[in-house]
């Protein structure tokens, strides 16, 4: 699930939050329709924790039950 999708505190890149609701696990595909330089995951504090899996559009990540993860978007041009 989506949770936020907000402006960073500390500038003008974007902070995508999603969680997984269900109790599942496995990957994930996220399709986004953004003009988007470079991603990164963060923590609940928005600093960056590591690279992040981010090709033609679609960011790529692993979710465990009910876990919650964050992404910084940075946009181009931005």
């Amino acid at each position: 699930m989506v949770d936020a999708l907000k402006q960073a505190e500390d500038g003008g890149d974007l902070v995508l939050r999603v969680y997984e609701a269900h109790g599942g696990r496995g990957p994930v595909e996220l399709a986004i329709d953004l003009p988007i330089a470079s991603v990164v995951e963060c923590n609940g504090l928005e600093e960056e924790t590591g690279p992040a899996q981010w090709r033609d559009g679609v960011l790529r990540f692993e979710v465990t039950p009910w876990q919650i993860r964050s992404f910084r978007l940075r946009l181009r041009g931005g």
